[in-house]
């Protein structure tokens, strides 16, 4: 579903992207997330406004953007960033509410409102996407629940860890999220439509997979290894 979302935003349109993950799990989300962004800049010029819940989130959504996203730095990509919003579900709330209002200024200081990222976006529900990247199941319920009413019709993304997906997913059983991406195997899905391009998200899957293989190996080797040595035990009892 994610990825027919993704299709579906036309072109220069705006897009909210929040953050809310731990610098631990950078690695991870920066793999799951990637793709989806990279596919809307290349293919949608989208313009990104960012904003994070946590109080690392605003460093991290700059190192994104100067890292995996670092090609359309480089090409003079359109982004906003709101910094980190305060207050827990009270801040969601508050941005969901009146978002120029509740994040005036970018975290240069500079008027955020008037950029031409946010041209002709005065509330939630007119931007053309919302994306949450999250390792957090809390963070997404607040977030899902704290917009509701106010973001519309407009689709919602959530971006999450692998160990948080299964409690998001009701979320979008009861379509409430438009698309989950799962983890590093979401992320590697969505790489399959890149075009060819490069992906983090598949590398580190295949890595997994290679991983998990070998240690399969290693299990059955050991049982095949007790299983000579008991034999062997036997015939020299008798």
């Amino acid at each position: 579903a994610a990825i027919q979302v993704m299709q579906s935003i036309p072109e220069n349109a705006a897009v909210l992207v929040a953050f809310d993950y731990e610098p631990s799990r950078a690695g991870e989300m920066e793999a799951a997330a990637t793709p989806l962004l990279d596919q809307l800049l290349l293919l949608k010029r989208s313009r990104f406004t960012l904003i994070a819940t946590n109080e690392t989130g605003s460093v991290l959504a700059e190192r994104f953007i100067s890292g995996p996203l670092a090609f359309h730095q480089q090409s003079g990509m359109q982004y906003t960033n709101l910094g980190y919003l305060p207050g827990g579900q009270l801040g969601i709330r508050a941005f969901a509410q009146n978002p120029s209002v509740t994040s005036p200024s970018d975290i240069f200081g500079q008027p955020a409102w008037a950029s031409p990222t946010l041209q002709d976006v005065t509330a939630l529900n007119q931007f053309t996407a919302m994306i949450l990247i999250t390792d957090n199941a809390d963070a997404a319920r607040v977030w899902i629940e704290q917009t509701q009413g106010l973001r519309g019709n407009i689709p919602f993304i959530v971006v999450s860890s692998a160990q948080a997906a299964p409690m998001i997913q009701p979320y979008y059983d009861s379509a409430q999220v438009t698309g989950i991406v799962p983890g590093l195997y979401g992320g590697a899905i969505f790489e399959q439509y890149n075009a060819g391009r490069p992906g983090t998200a598949r590398n580190y899957w295949d890595a997994y997979s290679i991983g998990m293989l070998i240690a399969m190996a290693f299990v059955l080797g050991g049982g095949l290894w007790n299983l000579m040595l008991g034999l062997r035990e036997r015939r020299e009892d008798k």
